[in-house]
């Protein structure tokens, strides 16, 4: 998804370049050379008797590259053992210390690992996990405890850990390591000593999740992308604080989980937070092949645990039934350049939410809406909104009957939009559907509705939601034959929403302004009070006009009509 523009993006452009940019292939290259640091990496992905971790051989690859290139380390003094058995990692293990014992404190040591961790059955312990290891196997694993010992032990100038792995015997996915261990366990958390500071990628016991569309961990990702926004020149501290922040708000969205990475230092190393990678920012970039192949996941084969829902045991039209579980999130199709959709299971129905990037927009009468803008649609104005998630299709029938036990609509079926609902039926409708959830959905303000209608970030200005030709995308009075039709059998817009022009008219949570400010408004909200809410995107009784993303209406909260219905909204979880 794509970042902010105007002067206020001229300050941010680099934001938009940076996560347009893909770190695998775009790299910040230093022209000074760091003599002093030694690098050690172990990435393990293919294992003999546990699942693999998915992008593991990337993250590796792909730091050992940064390290190269953009710390300017020589190649020489960076080790790399790819699906490293238990020897290998000890082997590659004692050659470090060698060379700090060698060096008697003038050298830098960095450790990278990406792959599966576990803890002891009791908790008392942690180990990494080599490629020919058993996580039911303790012994077949290399202890966090004596390995940072070992590192502690080091007379190195400064030593920094990087940990992409959980230690709460979950992979990747978030399931368990083996199948006799049914749920995670809190590994007692080692303590170091030295000059040394610990990154992990989660804490206790959670998960450290992929980052699907990032072909990385997404510890891992976020790691490397500051170093990369930063040509190297970071402070750890500061390296610390960004990649926290962005796992934790990125899992949340993505996996509806946490994952919080943590620091451990040692006593001595007060002064961590200053400790800077590389001492000169890179001055240029290169553009490098990736340096491993793109990995095919199959989209259920990396999901978020399930949690089990309760519902209404009231029969309902479903064209093919489904485990009852929500939320269930499902992660994107890699091949697509795009934020996950979020598939949510409710009973026998699943609806979807599409994420929408935020960003400015121009929003009301302009100029592709024509001499048909009412007054009510001006002046037009500048508005920016955060990122959210909105519903690809109006609330259909199904799932209004699954949530609330009843269904209030004129024309009956299933995948038809709900209607003759209020705007007060519709607050009692989510509330429900939050609380079998656990989430927190709601209708979308006027400004959210327009801004997806439009397409988002990606609008092609059209005057219909996804075209010119309102017969491609819409049923209105034209084509409707006077009734309503089932969701998505018209032609989504560019954000891949259905029927946001015509079938039938979508209450918004705005409380009705009849006309708009002029100056820029951030995340609008409406009015605090009033007699009206807002409703938008026409319907199948209405004619053209009505069915444009500009237009707009409003009715008393407590109307009803069969031309009436909602679509949902949700705001990341940060």
């Amino acid at each position: 998804m794509k970042r902010f523009y105007s002067i206020f993006a001229a300050c941010m452009l680099s934001v938009l370049v940076y996560a347009q940019s893909d770190v695998d292939t775009r790299i910040a290259v230093n022209d000074t050379k760091d003599y002093n640091t030694f690098v050690l990496i172990i990435s393990n992905e293919n294992y003999k008797y546990e699942q693999t971790v998915p992008f593991a051989l990337n993250d590796g690859e792909t730091f050992k590259l940064y390290c190269e290139k953009t710390l300017g380390i020589p190649e020489r003094h960076i080790r790399y053992a790819g699906d490293a058995t238990l020897n290998d990692m000890r082997m590659q293990l004692q050659w470090l210390i060698k060379v700090m014992k060698a060096y008697e404190g003038d050298a830098r040591a960095i450790i990278y690992y990406s792959g599966h961790g576990m803890p002891s059955e009791d908790g008392k312990h942690a180990y990494l996990l080599p490629v020919d290891g058993k996580s039911l196997l303790e012994g077949s694993g290399l202890s966090t405890a004596s390995l940072f010992k070992e590192l502690g032990n080091m007379p190195s100038k400064a030593t920094i850990v990087f940990l992409d792995a959980c230690f709460s015997g979950a992979r990747r996915d978030g399931n368990m390591l083996a199948s006799s261990r049914g749920v995670a366990i809190r590994a007692k958390q080692e303590p170091v000593n030295g000059h040394m500071v610990v990154f992990s990628a989660a804490q206790g016991d959670e998960t450290a999740y992929p980052y699907i569309e990032k072909q990385h961990g997404l510890f891992t990702y976020y790691l490397l992308e500051q170093m990369q926004a930063e040509g190297g020149n970071i402070s750890l501290g500061d390296l610390v604080s960004y990649v926290r922040k962005m796992v934790g708000r990125t899992s949340i969205v993505e996996n509806d989980r946490s994952q919080t990475p943590t620091v451990t230092a040692s006593s001595t190393s007060t002064n961590w937070r200053k400790w800077v990678l590389a001492n000169k920012r890179a001055s240029k970039y290169e553009t490098v092949k990736r340096t491993t192949p793109i990995t095919q996941i199959t989209p259920t084969s990396l999901t978020s645990p399930a949690v089990p829902v309760t519902s209404p045991a009231v029969p309902v039209a479903s064209p093919a039934p489904v485990t009852p579980t929500a939320p269930l999130i499902t992660q994107p199709d890699i091949s697509q350049p795009k934020e996950p959709d979020m598939v949510i299971a409710v009973g026998n129905v699943q609806f979807k939410m599409i994420p929408v990037k935020g960003g400015m927009f121009t929003m009301g009468a302009t100029p592709e809406q024509g001499s048909d803008a009412s007054s009510e649609e001006k002046p037009a104005h500048n508005v920016k909104l955060d990122d959210y998630y909105i519903a690809e299709t109006e609330v259909t029938q199904e799932l209004w009957e699954t949530v609330m036990g009843d269904n209030p609509s004129h024309f009956k079926g299933g995948t038809l939009p709900v209607e003759t609902v209020s705007w007060e039926d519709c607050q009692q409708f989510i509330k429900k559907l939050n609380e079998l959830t656990g989430m927190s959905f709601r209708l979308p303000t006027e400004a959210e509705w327009e801004y997806a209608a439009r397409g988002g970030n990606q609008s092609k200005g059209y005057k219909y939601s996804g075209s010119d030709k309102i017969k491609n995308v819409a049923w209105f009075d034209g084509n409707s034959a006077k009734l309503t039709h089932n969701v998505k059998t018209k032609k989504p817009n560019e954000l891949g929403i259905y029927d946001m022009s015509g079938n039938v008219w979508e209450w918004c949570q705005d409380w009705y302004k009849a006309s708009y400010d002029t100056v820029l408004q951030t995340n609008p909200q409406g009015p605090n009070s009033g007699t009206f809410r807002a409703r938008r995107g026409g319907g199948w009784y209405y004619n053209a006009r009505d069915c444009r993303v500009s237009n707009r209406a409003n009715h008393t909260p407590s109307y009803r009509s069969f031309t009436l219905g909602l679509r949902l909204a949700l705001s990341p979880q940060i």
